[in-house]
């Protein structure tokens, strides 16, 4: 009996392990996800505030966006929304594997979308 418990204990230690190991790698594809978004968000130029617009990303386990990315309409801004459908479904499949949560405060745009400096940022309105 003795020996049952501990092959038992140990599997649920590998398990743990696997898990850790599982998560850890979904956050580094978010995180890289993520950085490939606000990279290509940022490549565009702008030249009046009308060439800003902004567009919501990530998912939260209750439900909303977490916030909210700037960009230039000069880039393709059809790939751009591709790039943030698929770290939304990522974060999704993150929430889902690991029974993760979140803050469940709405995150709502409380600024606009503007030209500086010819890039797209969000200006305090």
């Amino acid at each position: 009996m003795k020996k049952l418990v501990r092959i038992l204990s140990l599997f649920s230690l590998v398990s743990c392990a696997d898990d850790d190991a599982d998560r850890a790698v979904f956050e580094m594809q978010l995180q890289e996800q993520f950085e490939a978004i606000e990279q290509f968000a940022i490549s565009g130029n702008c030249s009046e505030d009308t060439d800003c617009d902004y567009l919501p990303y990530g998912r939260k386990a209750c439900g909303g966006p977490e916030g909210f990315v700037v960009f230039s309409t000069s880039i393709n801004t059809e790939a751009l929304q591709e790039m943030i459908e698929d770290y939304n479904e990522l974060k999704v499949e993150y929430f889902e594997r690991f029974d993760s949560f979140s803050d469940c405060s709405i995150v709502s745009p409380n600024f606009i979308a503007g030209c500086l400096d010819n890039k797209c940022a969000k200006m305090i309105e």
